[in-house]
């Protein structure tokens, strides 16, 4: 395996015309290409004989993006996480709709209705600022 010049934790193996990339993130690691299965074998032979492994699983779910295999790709999604988002914060009935503001809009204090709860909006806007970073 060859250390990538550009990415500290990318690997890559190039076997007859064909490519796997090992990925490293912090105690895990993924490998994905289009090798055949007996090279995927091999290199999962010699990966647990140099390192203590616990298993080696097909990936189908990693920091809320869920991998979706077909016979013709991967497809990476978030669809579970963004569902769980509009449970939790109680959108799950409401509609979209564009709200166009007009540009050099003034914004100004509502005092009818009560202050947002910091904390959930934060929390909020923590997922959200997660899935636009991981989509």
């Amino acid at each position: 395996m060859k250390k990538s010049s550009s990415y500290g934790n990318l690997y890559y193996l190039q076997c007859y015309n064909k490519v796997v990339i090992l990925i490293l993130y912090v105690d895990d690691f993924f490998f994905i290409g289009d090798i055949d299965h007996e090279i995927i074998v091999w290199l999962k032979q010699e990966l647990h004989n140099k390192f203590k492994m616990i298993s080696f699983e097909l990936c189908t779910k990693y920091l809320n993006i869920q991998f979706t295999h077909h016979q013709d790709g991967l497809l990476l999604h978030q669809t579970k996480y963004v569902q769980n988002i509009i449970d939790e914060f109680g959108m799950t009935d409401c509609n979209p709709f564009k709200t166009l503001l007009p540009e050099n809009i003034k914004l100004q204090k509502d005092m009818k209705y009560p202050p947002m709860d910091t904390h959930m909006y934060q929390h909020m806007v923590g997922k959200l600022v997660f899935l636009t970073n991981t989509h």
